[in-house]
């Protein structure tokens, strides 16, 4: 299982938003009246989906794969912190701003403001808090995924070496005025 973290422009977001049928396109789903409902779940006659067809980001949408670690990596950034258990820091795994479900879960989206938002937030955190909070018999306890793995107290420095990756993905989408959805597949 892996969460896809996908950078794109705030106007696409919103051509998203306004018809979710899009983020399937987007994803190269196969959209076949015969197997998907897409009037039942989008409110989109069968002969009108070629409408939809055609439609294209403005930008090159830009991709980060968090292959199974996002959930580690949620509960090191909200897990034992009650003042971090809410936005931005609970952005890997919250029900945000909900615009379909596909894949594993449903597809939230942010803004390019809240892209922000939580870039600094991440980019703020201290090392030195996130090693000393990180209990790797606790992680084992709670069956923190992957569930069956031993975890180490060196499993923190993987965890933050990811943490540095997806705040420089989000820095860079802040800089190209990029929100982003998130997607489980």
């Amino acid at each position: 299982m892996n969460l896809q973290l996908k950078a794109i422009k705030d106007s696409d977001i919103k051509d998203l938003i306004a018809s979710p049928i899009l983020i399937e396109i987007l994803e190269n789903e196969l959209i076949d009246p015969e197997w998907v409902d897409v009037e039942e779940k989008y409110g989109i006659p069968r002969e009108d989906i070629t409408d939809y067809s055609n439609w294209q980001p403005k930008e090159k949408v830009d991709r980060l794969d968090l292959e199974g670690t996002f959930v580690s990596l949620d509960y090191l950034l909200t897990g034992r912190n009650k003042s971090r258990a809410h936005y931005p820091y609970n952005f890997l795994t919250a029900n945000h701003r909900i615009v379909t479900e596909m894949g594993w879960g449903p597809v939230n989206v942010y803004h390019s403001e809240e892209v922000k938002e939580i870039a600094n937030a991440l980019e703020s955190m201290e090392e030195s808090i996130l090693i000393e909070e990180f209990d790797p018999q606790l992680y084992i306890e709670q069956k923190i995924y992957p569930r069956h793995y031993k975890w180490q107290k060196d499993d923190i420095y993987s965890m933050l070496n990811q943490l540095k990756t997806i705040t420089s993905f989000l820095k860079k989408a802040v800089n190209d005025g990029k929100g982003m959805y998130t997607l489980v597949v």
